[in-house]
């Protein structure tokens, strides 16, 4: 450009957690078809409902650094928000209406979806963090065992079943295609109401769309 003149900068956000979402709405529809993977696929689906509200916290809380930083001259890592990029996923889902409203506003924990939304965090932590356990139960009276242990072949795989002991139901056989439906129902609405809300003007501070949402309340 003419040196009598400023450099101008585009900045360009690439959104992508919209296209996430909506590959969690295609497993529940699979799933609410295929009763024989119902669970596995529902299961799925809370994965990625978890990697979208990771992707949109970190996202916004990124931005909203990058442009503390660049107002008061700051390397990024100084800026009060890198202390929320760090937090466990359920602070940074908080903090996104919190940074919004300038403290003003964060979410209900009574809200219905808010549990929900909790309940995708423990959720997806139960399948990604899950480890093969031991478990012992006390079986029959004294010493005398109530079990049944069947030896199968080489060919079979040379493995054991033992009949008589009840273990636990696995984290990716347990969650119903019920449950992944109002989860969805959760995040749906709280992109639509506080994420959305957000890129549609990143540089307000009080968001109507934020004080009329029912999952917030005034702090």
């Amino acid at each position: 450009m003419d040196d009598n003149h400023d450099d101008l900068m585009l900045e360009v956000s690439i959104l992508t957690y919209d296209s996430r979402l909506e590959d969690a709405k295609r497993l529940i529809d699979l799933a609410s078809r295929n009763k024989e993977t119902e669970k596995l696929l529902s299961a799925c689906s809370i994965v990625l409902m978890a990697t979208v509200l990771e992707q949109v916290t970190k996202t916004i809380i990124s931005k909203e650094a990058k442009s503390y930083a660049e107002k008061y001259e700051l390397p990024i890592a100084h800026t009060p928000q890198m202390v929320y990029l760090n937090k466990s996923l359920r602070s940074r889902m908080f903090a996104i209406p919190e940074l919004m409203s300038s403290g003003k506003y964060t979410l209900s924990n009574s809200n219905r979806h808010i549990k929900m939304l909790h309940e995708i965090i423990s959720l997806r932590n139960s399948l990604v963090h899950m480890e093969d356990d031991t478990y012992l139960e006390k079986v029959g009276d004294g010493n005398k065992l109530n079990v049944t242990i069947n030896h199968l072949n080489k060919d079979n795989g040379n493995s054991i079943s033992i009949e008589g002991i009840a273990l636990p139901e696995m984290p990716w056989s347990s969650i119903s295609l019920p449950k992944a439906q109002l989860c969805c129902e959760a995040i749906e609405k709280y992109i639509r109401e506080i994420v959305d809300v957000y890129w549609d003007d990143p540089n307000s501070v009080d968001k109507d769309g934020i004080i009329n949402s029912d999952l917030v309340i005034e702090f």
